[in-house]
């Protein structure tokens, strides 16, 4: 195994730890996404920030991920 196929792989499963979508980063608490949008925790609810500066607010985490995924 090549290290690139090594921080792949670890990259990867950091990943499906935290429950990201493919090419996002950052921690449990928040996230980036490739296309500028950011999940993050704040005042007991998850917000989502576009690149365009809308804002949706959520309660759950994985509902955060589908809105700022979605076209």
């Amino acid at each position: 195994m090549t290290r690139e196929q090594f921080i792949a792989r670890a990259v990867r499963e950091a990943e499906n730890r935290l429950h990201f979508p493919r090419g996002w980063w950052g921690t449990w608490q928040q996230a980036h996404g490739p296309n500028g949008e950011r999940v993050f925790f704040s005042n007991g609810g998850w917000t989502v920030v576009r690149r365009d500066g809308t804002k949706s607010r959520h309660d759950s985490r994985i509902y955060a991920f589908k809105k700022a995924t979605a076209p």
